[in-house]
């Protein structure tokens, strides 16, 4: 069938190269490969100008392919034709081929109804009708009695199920005297015993066990497979023995009967005792082997049977007859041979290719599951429109729309009628949309006050969203303030500008001396000194100058002088001390608890500055943010985020400043540029400690450990 169907498309296609190469009307004829179609035919026209002749005209012939309804989903059946016609049918869904499976209750399991579908690949189910477990019980009570409490037992008839309940304690015991004569092998006594369940308390009046008065009875004889002997008794009880043995006598054997040997059983002679009823055998012969016709044209249940059916791709086994001993005898290799695999018997089907989905050759067995794919076509591909006075709705839509600086896109529909899908990831299918462009709105005119520019807004509104665009566009002329000199609001004896009023904007403006608005002359002259400021260890020293210009009475600070140095107090124990003058304690230098450079200065309480440095307050900068230290976790740091940016920690003549919220011991190891050496190791404690490292060049790297969680600042000189 296959080879038929690919034999008439390849008559077809030499056909229509006939038709291409054959000569009418003084031109040769050229013909599109697409299909052109009507209801009832299709055909292939001439590209050639003027030219209105057809090849491969034909009716349209259905290739059918159809996709089973299943439970709760319609099925379709497809017809298509070569040139791309289809029509589709469709299949009503299926319902349910019910199937009940009724579980019963039993005493620990509820009952229910469990219904499911028996077509194969429908996974429906369903639970309704469920019946609570429960047990039978069946009660017996048992009265208590002198060794053993009384209850009530609940059985289940229908399981093992069992509970004791009610219990009740045991009775007294009912004592009367009792007197037992000795008999032959017990002794005999006087005492109470319990007429209920035979306790008995302590023995009386014993009389020793009598023993046997034994009676030999008559002799029994020997036989060929028991010993003979004398039966004994006793007089008074029922004891019985033997005594007085003889030894059995034996068969004695008389040869009967022989019987041949068999392919599955040996041979035998039958042997009977002249005595007795016994049957035996001897003189065993090995069994003969079996006789089996195992010839090529063996034929089936008359020389062997088939025990395992041959599959498309799994041999079968046979086993053969033995003639010996009529039978199929399971003698492993000797009677069992393999029945080849049958191999697929293959039906096909052709799937046409259409615009996206590839065309092939659907192989499947009409005995087993198998399904190949061969011979596959590519997809013939998308025609999309591309014109450019494609309609929209029509040809194509617009996927996405454009904004003022973003393009948009659009995506076409396929050409072919049996396809008319919209392009999606095909970039062939996709056209682009050109940017829109601001639509600009003048929102400010320029006018005096406003550094005379003009703002513009743009009042699109893309893809739902409007536009936040502004620009602002210098006026060519500026349009500056006007005065009016007694409009003045501002004009003092002491500054060197004016405030004026404008009478078109009513703003206020200033007015600098040599502007051509107005001319104040007068200025600050700081030349009186107000006051001298001296020194201090914690503290520069200044001069205050007053200004003499008329009653201005400003004044302003300058000449500072270096503070002092401390007046050093004795060193504690634990390595501090205290200057006499500003009462601020801090590490001396020189106790064994601090190491490293001398010039190492950490204060108490306060920010301060000690040692005769020259660092000045005013002049630092501090960073953007402080950092975080968590208690007992090492803080370490090798560059820090200044307020003018991260540099490398490099800060000669820095201040660290560590903050705490409570009283806090803190250990700080400072390392040197040259290969991680530390310079300096100590420990102090405080609310708030400053470690000034101004006579470090270079610092590298620092370490922090604190006992609580604290803040570190990091300051430089500008």
């Amino acid at each position: 069938m296959k080879k038929k169907i690919w034999l008439s498309l390849s008559i077809l296609g030499i056909v229509a190269l006939l038709f291409v190469f054959a000569s009418c009307g003084g031109h040769e004829h050229s013909f599109d490969t697409n299909w052109q179609k009507d209801e009832t035919n299709h055909w292939h026209t001439c590209t050639v100008e003027g030219c209105e002749e057809k090849s491969n005209v034909a009716a349209h012939t259905y290739t059918t392919t159809e996709v089973p309804a299943k439970c709760g989903i319609a099925g379709k059946k497809i017809e298509a034709c070569v040139c791309g016609l289809t029509k589709e049918t469709s299949i009503p869904a299926l319902e349910h081929d019910v199937l009940e499976n009724v579980v019963a209750p039993t005493c620990t399991e509820d009952g229910y109804t469990e219904l499911s579908c028996k077509r194969e690949g429908c996974d429906y189910k369903e639970v309704k009708n469920i019946v609570p477990a429960s047990h039978t019980i069946v009660e017996t009570v048992v009265a208590p009695t002198c060794t053993e409490k009384g209850y009530t037992q609940r059985d289940c008839s229908v399981c093992d199920f069992s509970e004791i309940v009610n219990e009740t304690d045991v009775v007294a015991h009912t004592y009367e005297e009792k007197t037992v004569e000795p008999t032959c092998t017990e002794e005999g006594y006087t005492a109470n015993v319990c007429t209920v369940c035979g306790d008995t308390l302590e023995k009386t009046d014993i009389v020793d066990e009598l023993g046997h008065d034994k009676i030999n009875g008559t002799p029994v004889a020997p036989t060929c497979t028991e010993k003979g002997y004398t039966p004994v008794t006793c007089s008074r009880c029922d004891f019985t023995d033997k005594s007085e043995f003889v030894d059995e006598l034996g068969h004695d054997e008389i040869k009967g009967e022989s019987v041949a040997p068999t392919c599955t059983e040996e041979g035998y002679t039958h042997v009977t005792c002249s005595r007795c009823d016994y049957v035996g055998k001897s003189d065993f012969v090995a069994a003969a082997p079996h006789s089996y016709y195992m010839e090529e044209d063996a034929r089936e249940d008359e020389h062997y049977r088939v025990i395992e059916i041959p599959t498309c791709d799994q041999p079968g086994k046979k086993v053969y007859w033995c003639f010996t001993c009529n039978d199929y005898p399971f003698d492993g290799d000797n009677n069992i041979r393999e029945i080849p695999a049958l191999g697929h018997d293959e039906q096909y089907e052709i799937v046409l290719p259409n615009c996206d989905s590839k065309g092939a050759t659907i192989v499947t067995c009409s005995r087993c599951d198998y399904n190949s794919t061969k011979d596959e076509v590519d997809p013939l591909g998308h025609t999309y429109y591309k014109e450019a006075d494609a309609i929209e709705g029509t040809h194509f839509v617009v996927t996405l729309a454009p904004t003022c600086t973003e393009k948009g896109e659009r995506s076409y529909y396929c050409q072919v009628e049996s396809c008319g899908k919209l392009a999606t990831d095909d970039t062939n299918g996709k056209g682009e949309i050109p940017a829109l462009g601001h639509n600009w709105v003048v929102s400010v005119q320029p006018w005096c006050g406003n550094d005379s520019n003009f703002e513009y807004v743009c009042d699109r509104i893309c893809r739902e969203v409007p536009c936040t665009e502004v620009k602002t566009e210098k006026a060519q002329e500026e349009v500056r303030h006007t005065y009016d000199p007694e409009l003045v609001k501002v004009f003092e004896t002491c500054v060197d500008y004016a405030i004026y009023e404008c009478p078109v904007c009513y703003k206020d403006f200033t007015a600098y001396a040599g502007d051509e608005v107005g001319q104040p002359t007068n200025v600050h002259s700081f030349d009186s000194v107000f006051n001298v400021t001296a020194p201090t260890c914690t503290a520069k020293g200044y001069t205050t100058y007053s200004c003499t210009a008329g009653a201005c009475g400003l004044t302003e600070d300058r000449d500072y002088t270096d503070i002092t140095p401390h007046t050093l107090g004795d060193v504690s124990e634990n390595g501090t001390t205290t200057c006499q003058v500003c009462n601020k304690s801090y590490v001396d230098v020189t106790a064994e608890k601090v190491t490293g450079s001398d010039a190492l200065c950490i204060c108490g309480q306060d920010p301060c500055v000690c040692g005769g440095t020259s660092a000045d307050w005013e002049g630092y900068a501090k960073p953007k943010e402080p950092m975080s230290i968590t208690a007992n976790e090492k803080f370490a740091i090798n560059e820090v985020e200044w307020a003018d940016g991260k540099h490398a920690l490099s800060i000669g003549d820095g201040l660290i400043v560590l903050n705490g919220t409570e009283e806090t011991e803190y250990t700080v190891v400072i390392y040197a540029e040259n290969g991680g050496e530390a310079i300096a190791t100590f420990t102090v404690s405080g609310a708030y400690v400053m470690i000034d490292l101004y006579q470090h060049e270079t610092v590298t790297m620092v370490e922090i450990t604190s006992t609580t969680d604290a803040s570190v600042s990091f300051y430089k000189t500008i």
